[in-house]
């Protein structure tokens, strides 16, 4: 049996006493630990497919392919008709929005004008029947 094929515990007993167990309680390097990736010559080797498994998966990418393109088709059309649907709806809102803002806007401060600040409704000046002008207060 050589050294190379012995088991540890026959190495370490023709090994003299000091030295065995300095080897014993040796801690590993840690530059053993930071690979983490296998080399070229441990990792498996891939086996290329051969041209019948070729064909096969080809096959089956175009029929999946033909079959998305279809259903695409559909929910295309499904997709823009809820989209013209929701895009009508917020047309509506946001018309109606900028309408009412102004009117909004100005009937606040006329209310505001008259209750906080006390400020009366102004009224029209009376016109006479022919058109003249108005009268003076």
């Amino acid at each position: 049996m050589s050294l190379l094929q012995a088991p540890r515990r026959q190495l370490l007993e023709r090994l003299p006493r000091t030295c065995a167990i300095r080897i014993e309680f040796q801690s590993p390097s840690p530059r053993c630990f930071l690979s983490t990736t296998a080399t070229r010559s441990s990792a498996p080797r891939r086996r290329s497919p051969d041209n019948e498994t070729m064909q096969r998966v080809k096959r089956l990418q175009q029929a999946k392919l033909a079959k998305d393109q279809s259903l695409q088709g559909i929910d295309k059309a499904e997709k823009e008709k809820e989209y013209q649907k929701r895009y009508k709806s917020a047309a509506r809102k946001w018309t109606a929005s900028i309408i009412a803002l102004p009117i909004l806007l100005v009937t606040s401060y006329y209310l505001f004008d008259r209750l906080v600040r006390g400020n009366k409704q102004k009224e029209m000046p009376k016109q006479s029947a022919l058109g003249a002008l108005p009268e003076p207060r």
